[in-house]
């Protein structure tokens, strides 16, 4: 854009609704005065040097003010100097649009702020503000009813209300607590959201009502969509006319204090409240309150509370904007060594403050944008989460990385000359090497090792142990007697059995000699065949009794004090086997990583509990994804490798696709208990880049539904 004083001789004269006012000293003591802007809502604070600069705008050249404001002040600009703070005043809309070249230069301003409909959506989603109410005539009737909050007896009150509050909930900390278990119901989403409104309304009606109190208008109040939750907000803007940075700071601090004393209150109220809904609301209030205080408001690095209060603590303001050109700056200087102008001068530790504060507001951005990525991912329907997340990472995180990316290639002459730029590019290559190159050549997985076959032997029914021929450890054959019990009970039912059977059998064998005995005779049969199933019976029991080997095995466990003599219950585990030959390891991997495995492949199972490495050998690949986890263990709740959650039915379901891999140990010898560790499979080399893209690419597929 070409500006109007490089246009004609004499620079463009400035609106007549502007409004210059006195502002407050800054940290270093410079005076400083502020713009009114009233068409556009906002105001630009000015340094002296910018001031005279307007004082002398009448005189039409860029050299003759400079001339002036040498001769008239101690100050000594340049008329580079004045023409660069012309087109800053130029490019802040304060001169007049004269004749067509006017025109066509505040059109050109106003199409270069203008973005499309996609591109203003990409930036609004997140932040739309929706004015609501005009507050401030409202506010001007009830401020001399409110006198009483400004009293330090009032404020007194409140810290008195909060100490006995939180010693009652220090008291009951454990009821407080349980309070929680409200808000899972229906009834308890509902105060929730009707808590968290009370106190954003009690919030923004804090900050009206003390810029009302330092003179300061509030045009509006209204609502901030965020992340397509609605917020409220109050437009408080005026306090940059303020000279005094006391009052700009009791402003930003008005909502968090007028939230305290909201949760001061509810924090008593709740520990003299009968049990039921009115405690629970109070729990909510109370809680909620904190926390959105002191975890979201406080935050300096978005522009909560805490952002304005840090500009003012610092007397910075457009702080972001300012220390972000700061960090660039120092960035460039420490990656390539570049001697670029400082963006602005300033005291050296108030630089430094600048700088660590933008580079720690990138690093939150990240998180912060990639957390929103995930939630938005994890509640909007498959194909359109996976959009937004594309969004939110390319908009807010990859754009800015790019555009600082082509700043540097626009500078590479000068860039590459020094002793950093051969650093940094080092570095560049380093890191290029670690995801370009196949490097790694293993997939591992969490793991769980285990016999390749074990079997459990209880007790048939309660019984008294008549021998005992094994021990823990020992390796037995199949079919080798274990274990002998016997039960009273059922030796006595047998004997029984067994006596009337024979007397049975011989009524049956006398019973021919005469017809009435015969006729009976049919039913002594039917007897005697129900006594000698009986006693089959219980002969099938007893040989139950006789626990024997399945399968050559080792004795993995046995019952603590498990001795001749002893009594045991009804299905009481007495032994646990294990198969006496190779072990058996379940592996559980990322399905990108499926195309790189083969059967055979050797690998390693590293176990939790330390020692010596397990090697052994892939023999199964299964085709398709785990659904749940089939060992508790292996999650990481209980301390495993592989991330899962919990659902309704109380199954372990991964959080990443994940495909189990069969392996068989090599040393051919069983293991004497399970373990839990991480298998290292040998697979063939890929480059961390490739897979990267390779799970996206499942990912997208998976979730997508394609």
């Amino acid at each position: 854009m070409t500006f109007a004083f490089q246009q004609q001789q004499r620079l463009v004269p400035l609106r007549d609704d502007l409004d210059l006012m006195p502002g407050a000293a800054t940290v270093d003591g410079a005076p400083s005065w502020t713009v009114h802007d009233a068409a556009a809502n906002r105001h630009v604070r000015l340094g002296w040097l910018e001031v005279e600069v307007l004082a002398r705008w009448a005189l039409g050249d860029p050299a003759l003010i400079a001339q002036a404001i040498s001769a008239g002040t101690t100050l000594s600009p340049s008329t580079d100097d004045v023409i660069e703070i012309a087109r800053f005043i130029e490019r802040a809309g304060f001169t007049r649009a004269l004749g067509p070249a006017g025109t066509q230069r505040m059109l050109a301003m106003s199409h270069a702020g203008r973005h499309g409909w996609g591109t203003w959506l990409l930036h609004n989603y997140l932040f739309l503000r929706l004015p609501l109410l005009q507050p401030d005539a409202a506010l001007t009737r009830a401020m001399p009813h409110l006198d009483f909050l400004f009293r330090p007896l009032f404020w007194i009150l409140v810290a008195w209300c909060g100490f006995l509050g939180a010693a009652q909930v220090l008291r009951h900390w454990t009821e407080f607590t349980h309070g929680a278990s409200f808000l899972f119901s229906v009834e308890g989403a509902i105060a929730a959201f009707v808590a968290l409104s009370l106190s954003k309304c009690v919030h923004e009606l804090g900050h009206a009502l003390v810029a009302k109190r330092h003179g300061v208008a509030v045009p509006t109040m209204g609502v901030a969509v965020m992340v397509l939750w609605p917020v409220l907000y109050t437009d408080t803007n005026g306090a940059w006319r303020l000279t005094s940075r006391r009052a700009r700071l009791q402003i930003g601090a008005a909502g968090m204090a007028a939230e305290l004393a909201l949760a001061c209150f509810a924090t008593l109220a709740w520990s003299v409240a009968p049990d039921g809904e009115t405690r629970s609301a109070l729990f909510l209030l109370a809680s909620a309150t904190w926390l959105t205080t002191l975890a979201v408001n406080l935050n300096p690095l978005m522009r909560f509370d805490g952002y304005f209060l840090l500009s003012d603590l610092l007397d910075v303001a457009n702080l972001q904007q300012r220390a972000f050109a700061l960090g660039r700056w120092r960035l460039r200087a420490l990656l390539f060594g570049t001697r670029e102008r400082v963006p602005e001068t300033m005291p050296a530790e108030r630089r430094r403050i600048l700088i660590a504060y933008a580079w720690a507001t990138w690093i939150y951005r990240v998180v912060l944008f990639t957390g929103i990525a995930v939630l938005v991912y994890q509640h909007a329907f498959k194909l359109l989460g996976i959009f937004l997340f594309a969004v939110e990472i390319g908009w807010f995180i990859a754009l800015p990385v790019w555009r600082e990316a082509q700043h540097w290639h626009r500078r590479r002459g000068e860039l590459v000359r020094g002793g950093n730029a051969r650093r940094s590019l080092f570095v560049v290559f380093l890191l290029l090497a670690l995801v370009l190159l196949p490097w790694r050549g293993e997939v591992d997985g969490g793991a769980w090792l285990r016999a390749e076959t074990q079997t459990q032997l209880y007790a048939p029914r309660g019984s008294r142990i008549a021998e005992l021929h094994v021990r823990p450890g020992q390796r037995v054959a199949a079919g080798e007697v274990l274990v002998v019990l016997e039960s009273p009970d059922l030796s006595w039912q047998r004997t029984r059995l067994e006596s009337e059977a024979r007397a049975l059998s011989d009524e049956v064998v006398g019973g021919t000699a005469s017809a009435a005995l015969m006729q009976k005779n049919d039913v002594t049969w039917n007897q005697l065949r129900s006594a000698l199933a009986a006693l089959e019976g219980t002969r099938e029991q007893a040989g139950k009794l006789t626990l024997t080997a399945p399968h050559d095995a080792i004795v993995a466990e046995m019952a603590d004090d498990l001795a001749v003599g002893d009594w045991v219950a009804a299905d009481e585990r007495l032994l646990l086997l294990r198969s006496a030959g190779a072990g058996r390891i379940e592996a559980f991997v990322d399905e990108g990583d499926l195309a790189r495995l083969s059967i055979g492949a050797a690998a390693q199972f590293h176990p939790d509990t330390g020692g010596a490495p397990v090697p052994a050998h892939v023999i199964a690949i299964d085709a398709g994804t785990v659904r749940a986890l089939p060992h508790a263990e292996l999650a990481a709740d209980e301390g495993g490798p592989i991330a899962a959650k919990r659902n309704d039915d109380g199954q372990l379901l991964p959080e990443r696709a994940l495909t189990r891999v069969v392996l068989a140990t090599d040393d051919g010898i069983a293991p004497t208990h399970v373990a839990r560790g991480v298998a290292r499979i040998d697979a063939e080399r890929s480059a961390k880049l490739f897979a990267w893209a390779r799970r996206a690419y499942a990912v997208l597929v998976r979730e997508s539904g394609f």
